[in-house]
Formats: structure tokens, sequence, C-alpha cells
């Protein structure tokens, strides 16, 4: 069983978008100790810059828990 099967939850922080995609399930961008936008670790990486960019497409979207 992996550690998600398990319930746990595990926090990789790194600039590697192509190892964050390879080893997530989903991607949290956080900006100014804010999550501002959850993508799942099938989006392109161009998704990822544009989304933690300020004035992205994550700057004013609510997050709602279990949003896709």
């Amino acid at each position: 069983a992996s550690l998600a099967d398990a319930g746990v939850a595990v926090v990789v922080v790194s600039s590697d978008l192509k190892e964050l995609l390879a080893l997530s399930h989903r991607v949290l961008v956080v900006r100014a100790a804010r999550i501002v936008a959850e993508l799942p670790a099938t989006a392109q990486e161009h998704d990822i810059v544009e989304a933690a960019m300020p004035g992205g497409r994550g700057e004013d979207r609510e997050l709602r828990r279990g949003a896709p």
C-alpha cells in the first residue's frame, strides 16, 4: 500500500516542476502564505507557472476543499 492509500500527506517543496509532477497527485501553488491554486498532477508545466505568477489565474480564485 502507498502512503496516499494510507491517508498520509507528504509535502514536497521544489522549484523543479518535472520532479513535482512525477511525485505528486496534485500541486498546490502557495504565494504570500496562501494557497492560490490547486492543480492535478496531470497539469502542464505552463499551467503551474501561470498559476504561480502574480496576477495569474490563481490570484483571485477561492480554493474549495476537494475541488478538482
